[in-house]
């Protein structure tokens, strides 16, 4: 039994930071999708009324390696969220299930009152500017 409708289009590429965070593509909470792609540094999810748009950079650190997310939104075919930026700081493993949560979180909330099952908090986020006046 298949995890992903067939009338999804899927793709990825075996390069890049997106890579790490391919597993999301079979995840429940997307299966509405009308794509989902992990290409290079670039997670794409397109639902019928929101397309979001989130580009990766990875840096090394003592702590670990940090990875940052810009976020982006634009109109679908449907009627839907006013468009959406965010700029996050992912903290843990590169890739790892915290860091994918979080990417799935950012997702569902900027797709807005659409999303089943909107998380209340974010967890494993950590906006710029807090990471910036830590340093």
């Amino acid at each position: 039994m298949s995890l992903v409708p067939l009338h999804r289009r899927i793709r990825l590429e075996r390069s890049g930071l997106a890579l790490r965070f391919a597993l999301i593509i079979g995840d429940r909470r997307l299966a509405d999708a009308h794509q989902v792609s992990c290409e290079h540094d670039t997670v794409t999810v397109a639902f019928p009324e929101v397309r979001v748009t989130v580009t990766l950079t990875g840096s090394a650190t003592e702590w670990g390696v940090l990875v940052a997310l810009r976020l982006r939104t634009s109109p679908g075919a449907l009627p839907g969220p006013a468009p959406y930026a965010a700029d996050r700081v992912l903290t843990g493993r590169a890739g790892g299930p915290e860091q994918r949560e979080a990417l799935l979180r950012e997702i569902l909330a900027a797709r807005g009152p659409h999303a089943a099952g909107r998380p209340a908090a974010r967890t494993g986020l950590t906006p710029f500017h807090v990471l910036a006046a830590a340093v």
